[in-house]
């Protein structure tokens, strides 16, 4: 069973276990993203799948990512696109 984790470093995930740390990547935030909603999400997912293997973990983890910067993406084609809607409307 998975057991929550201090992490020696705070930018690791504290939900993953210490021996799979290796396999999940420092955050990569841009400016005005949040550490803790890029955690959320991750562990959302983590505890949604309960990961087992080392192999569980790489997908998990490579799934959390890919739904980070799906969600980035699509924060950026809104605040793109709302200023040229707007000049549409006028």
């Amino acid at each position: 069973m998975n057991t929550t984790m201090q992490p020696s470093d705070p930018q690791a995930h504290p939900i993953i276990p210490a021996q799979y740390q290796a396999l999940c990547p420092p955050p990569q935030l841009l400016p005005g993203e949040s550490i803790d909603q890029y955690h959320a999400l991750p562990a959302a997912i983590f505890r949604d799948t309960d990961p087992q293997s080392a192999i569980e973990w790489l997908l998990v983890i490579d799934i959390a990512e890919l739904s980070w910067e799906m969600r980035r993406y699509r924060v950026l084609r809104h605040s793109c696109s709302t200023p040229t809607a707007t000049k549409r409307s006028r």
